[in-house]
């Protein structure tokens, strides 16, 4: 296994070069951007990263994870930020996320759980950008019943779902999941998870598709071979609750319990 990683991310100043020869051309690297590459020891490889400016000062920080089931913070000098690395249940493959959620400041969160990590939880987690754990939700445990909260591979998206100024999480989940979640504990929004039936692999896209002001959830699924009324449209109506959801009545770790009615809108697009 491997104990560390060299991570370079493309930090080069200036653009690529590409000098001419009478045989062929070879790319010419610029030099790398002071402090790169940036070692991070014990690590493993890099399975995602994100970019976002954390201080609001115009200093943007690399947030990194990594195959040793760490999250780190690198300052764009290379140095790692303070109150980083922080470990996770499990390897971390989605995107990871910078948002202020509630006007509270930047959250971090990041959703984890993946098939080259078995018996490994999965779930979403949330941090300030000191490192300090805000909350973690995990899944259900659904595909297949093992014990364990099936993982994630969707990264994460925001967006004011309600209208009430603040920024909800939505993420699919291998669990057959499509879920929204509050900003303030991780816990279900009202009417949520929608359970699809099979498992999620695409991230969302939110979007007001038909500019009545309120934003839609587009995400994809993987498709499935029943019979009606299992695999019925209906399941993508709003107005109609599937009747077996897996998930629903689950607590976070903030103790938040999940509702089990469907009071918001919800199709293949949903709302």
């Amino acid at each position: 296994m491997r104990t560390r990683i060299v991570l370079e991310l493309c930090v080069w100043l200036g653009v690529l070069g590409v000098a001419a020869s009478a045989g062929a051309q070879s790319p010419i690297l610029p030099p790398p951007r002071a402090g790169f590459p940036k070692v991070l020891t014990g690590s493993g490889w890099v399975t995602t990263l994100a970019v976002a400016d954390l201080d609001g000062n115009g200093n943007t920080q690399i947030i990194v994870g990594t195959r040793s089931r760490q999250l780190w913070v690198i300052e764009n000098d290379g140095s790692i930020r303070v109150g980083w690395p922080q470990t996770l249940p499990a390897v971390v493959d989605a995107r990871p996320l910078v948002a202020d959620l509630d006007g509270t400041g930047p959250t971090i969160i990041a959703a984890f759980g993946s098939t080259t990590d078995p018996g490994r939880p999965g779930g979403v987690i949330a941090f300030r950008k000191d490192g300090s754990l805000r909350w973690q939700r995990i899944t259900a445990d659904n595909f297949p019943t093992d014990g364990l909260p099936d993982g994630i591979y969707s990264s994460p998206a925001v967006g004011d779902l309600d209208g009430d100024g603040t920024l909800k999480i939505v993420f699919g989940g291998f669990d057959g999941n499509a879920w929204v979640l509050r900003p303030n504990d991780g816990g279900d929004q009202p009417g949520w998870p929608k359970f699809v039936r099979d498992t999620i692999w695409s991230s969302p896209a939110l979007a007001d598709l038909d500019g009545d002001g309120r934003l839609e959830i587009i995400i994809g699924i993987d498709t499935h071979q029943e019979s009606n009324p299992t695999n019925d449209l209906n399941l993508c109506n709003p107005f109609v609750s599937p009747s077996r959801r897996p998930g629903a009545g689950r607590s976070s770790s903030s103790g938040a319990t999940a509702p089990s009615s469907s009071d918001s809108h919800a199709a293949s697009t949903r709302r």
